[in-house]
């Protein structure tokens, strides 16, 4: 075998192992992201009942708090969403694809709330 045909090899194993470590590497950012969502939505969750029972002295405290979660929800939703495209991305490109299906990489889900969850909670008083 010639050097350049050796040298050739090694570049597509190289190749191949980079490749293979950038699907790792995603599909881990992609659980990360929406392990984050399950986070704020538990945060979420756990504040607003207590919000409720202690709004009377302090409701502009508490509106902003919330104000401040569901910003972070929101961010952690589109954080997840990005990493899903660039996931998505990566197992759908030449030649990445290639060694995404040869692993059986599948094609992630971007974070859908159901219509229940698009909406605020409501809160009585």
């Amino acid at each position: 075998m010639s050097t350049g045909i050796l040298i050739g090899l090694l570049i597509l194993v190289l190749y191949c192992i980079y490749v293979y470590n950038s699907f790792v590497r995603t599909e881990n950012l992609v659980k990360n992201a929406f392990h984050n969502i399950d986070v704020m939505l538990k945060k979420r969750y756990d504040l607003i009942p207590q919000l409720v029972n202690s709004v009377k002295g302090i409701m502009k405290h508490e509106k902003e708090t919330l104000v401040d979660v569901e910003d972070n929800l929101s961010a952690s939703r589109r954080s997840y969403n990005a990493n899903v495209a660039r996931y998505n991305t990566l197992l759908k490109s030449f030649p990445s694809n290639i060694i995404g299906n040869k692993f059986s990489y599948k094609e992630k889900t971007g974070f859908q709330a159901t219509s229940a969850e698009r909406m605020r909670p409501e809160t009585t008083m």
